[in-house]
């Protein structure tokens, strides 16, 4: 997207808004990002369907900030029919994981208590639109699977793409089979969106694929982002429900999620993006065959 239109939009919506600099923080699947005067962030949709995305955020977000021990952005101007539509809210303070360069201790303890918190909220309280049980996962994933089946898997070497099946096969099996306690997720977990000031959790960000889901998947992102290690140590200090296939899950969400970027740069016909994920597929399988 091209920052000045978004610039011109803020302007052209909130008139009384100086804006003094700015800079592009992500160019990301769904939104394009813009920071303004180090103080404001401000996200616009790809696509149309994303307004409603941002929608549903931005709702979400105020009614589970107050029942979470660390920070999420609230949405403070929203603008549906702006051109580009935009939300904006106050940058939340600290430093994203992925850019520092040690991890302090306390911050998987933070984390471990903010999943717990957030694991433990009532989804008809935080979702009251949505009515997903169990088999409506279930039928999520097997969308997803077909999707990657017809659109990703062709393009795989035959190794690869057995080494895949293999694991839709056995998600799917599980999920079918288990009985699986969902709750409100991140959806996206990963260490960008996780922030960190003084040594301690500041915030998390980035909610757009928040849902009613399976928790083992907000820490596969861990796991998938951070290691496995990191991973465990958050879970010590998470208090919610860990079945017997918690950790099959986590490992099998996992080792599917380049299957997400792979799709994207299909879409994009990006073919670094391409092969980044087709490493980040292969890694897995390798190890399972050694």
């Amino acid at each position: 997207m091209d920052p000045k239109q978004c610039l011109r939009s803020i302007q052209k919506a909130v008139s009384a808004f100086q804006i003094r600099s700015f800079r592009p923080i992500c160019d990301g699947w769904d939104f394009f990002v813009l920071e303004v005067n180090g103080e404001w962030m401000f996200r616009f949709p790809r696509r149309p369907k994303g307004i409603a995305q941002l929608k549903r955020e931005a709702a979400f977000l105020e009614k589970v900030s107050p029942h979470l021990p660390g920070s999420v952005p609230r949405y403070e101007r929203i603008c549906w029919d702006s051109d580009p539509p935009f939300g904006g809210y106050r940058k939340v303070a600290g430093l994203s994981l992925s850019d520092a360069r040690n991890i302090p201790p306390d911050v998987f303890a933070d984390l471990g208590c903010f999943l717990s918190a957030l694991h433990s909220l009532p989804p008809e309280e935080v979702f009251p639109s949505d009515s997903m049980g169990q088999a409506d996962w279930v039928a999520l994933w097997q969308r997803r699977v077909r999707l990657w089946g017809e659109r990703v898997l062709r393009e795989l070497d035959p190794f690869l793409e057995s080494a895949v099946r293999g694991w839709f096969r056995r998600l799917l099996e599980i999920l079918d089979s288990s009985s699986v306690r969902l709750t409100p997720i991140h959806g996206d977990l990963s260490a960008e969106h996780i922030l960190i000031r003084n040594g301690r959790l500041s915030g998390v960000i980035d909610w757009g694929d928040a849902c009613w889901g399976d928790p083992a998947l907000d820490f596969a992102a861990l796991w998938y982002d951070m290691g496995e290690t990191l991973a465990r140590e958050t879970a010590r200090h998470y208090t919610g429900q860990q079945d017997a296939t918690f950790w099959i899950r986590a490992d099998l969400y996992r080792k599917l999620a380049p299957l997400h970027g792979l799709l994207h740069a299909l879409e994009q016909g990006d073919r670094r993006l391409w092969q980044t994920n087709i490493r980040r597929l292969e890694g897995p399988s390798r190890d399972a065959n050694r």
